[in-house]
């Protein structure tokens, strides 16, 4: 349990509420969800103690900001793709971050 993977955890579960959001197409909400998640995401990597896994979590909060442009762009396709995109890559590394 390090600040890191409790501060991952707690970012990733607000993350989750996308999964209403999006399809509700919830402009407002959404947008403040990943303004604010992208930017802690990588401001987190800092505390983390696994150096080699920071690009990846980097690479998270790219994916999570390609979701928030989409949106932006009121393109919903694009961000449910980003969106399942950013939950594959959280699975496919998750573990490995800590």
């Amino acid at each position: 349990n390090t600040p890191f993977r409790l501060a991952f955890e707690e970012l990733t579960t607000f993350a989750s509420t996308l999964e209403l959001l999006i399809p509700k197409r919830d402009a407002e909400h959404a947008m403040l969800l990943v303004n604010t998640v992208a930017a802690d995401l990588a401001a987190d990597a800092s505390a983390m103690s696994n150096l080699e896994a920071k690009s990846e979590v980097y690479a998270l909060a790219n994916i999570l900001a390609s979701v928030g442009e989409a949106i932006a762009a009121s393109d919903w396709q694009a961000a449910e793709a980003q969106w399942w995109v950013f939950k594959q890559t959280q699975a496919d590394v998750a573990e490995r971050m800590f």
